[in-house]
């Protein structure tokens, strides 16, 4: 069984409702999406139907639109591209002076040659995280400007994510989050969803994961994205120790 953790109402806005609805009757209901096989369990509340429905609209248009998600390892996979994740992630909560951003990043104990960064606004989260502060950008690196300069363009873009691929920092920010969030994380859950891709980042011997009593890991390339849902998997296995 899931639980959405996550859905951002401005990446739904993106896309046009096409004519087909879908119809729950009062009580529990189950929702099973498309490829990504994940059940939804919630109260068929108004706005739980509206959220569930929102989801399966959009992945079904995503999926008929020609340029169907692909998995986010895929070699294929460009800037703009949705793709289709599931992973143990690290989660954060991030401020950098008034900007304040969530952050699912790798945990390298679930991590190969390709690392997965997801960003968004705390504001789309639909289920509350753990009880902690939020980090200071100050406590992940000392100096800290590349990191403030990538969370104040995602934070300004966010209408238009994948535009903010050249702006300033951008990728050197983006590959010292990655190589941050695990050491600070206040949860690894498991983790899928759908994300759309706003940069692939040759990371080659400039991410280096140092896991306790591990080989350190060493990803090869980068996927930042910025996801339209993330659900929790709780039938998923625990995270290796």
């Amino acid at each position: 069984m899931s639980q959405i953790l996550y859905f951002s109402e401005a990446k739904a806005s993106q896309f046009v409702r096409p004519k087909r609805r879908l119809h729950f009757r009062e009580g529990a209901f189950e929702l099973t999406i498309p490829l990504i096989g994940a059940r939804f369990t919630a109260t068929a509340t108004s706005e739980g139907n509206e959220i569930t429905r929102k989801i399966e609209e959009i992945i079904d248009s995503i999926e008929h639109s020609g340029r169907a998600a692909l998995w986010y390892e895929d070699p294929q996979v460009s800037d703009g591209d949705w793709v289709q994740f599931e992973s143990k992630m690290a989660q954060i909560l991030v401020t950098a002076g008034p900007y304040r951003m969530l952050f699912f990043g790798p945990d390298p104990l679930a991590t190969g040659s390709v690392a997965l960064l997801l960003y968004g606004s705390p504001r789309h989260l639909l289920a509350s995280p753990p009880d902690q502060n939020p980090t200071d950008i100050r406590d992940l690196d000392s100096y800290p400007t590349s990191l403030a300069r990538m969370m104040q363009a995602i934070s300004e873009d966010e209408q238009d994510p994948v535009n903010i691929r050249g702006r300033s920092a951008f990728e050197l920010g983006a590959m010292s989050m990655a190589d941050r969030v695990y050491q600070h994380a206040f949860s690894f859950p498991a983790v899928r969803g759908y994300a759309q891709v706003v940069a692939n980042i040759n990371s080659t011997d400039r991410i280096h994961f140092s896991p306790p009593n591990r080989e350190p890991i060493r990803p090869s390339r980068l996927v930042v994205a910025s996801p339209l849902y993330v659900e929790h998997s709780t039938d998923a296995l625990p995270r290796e120790a």
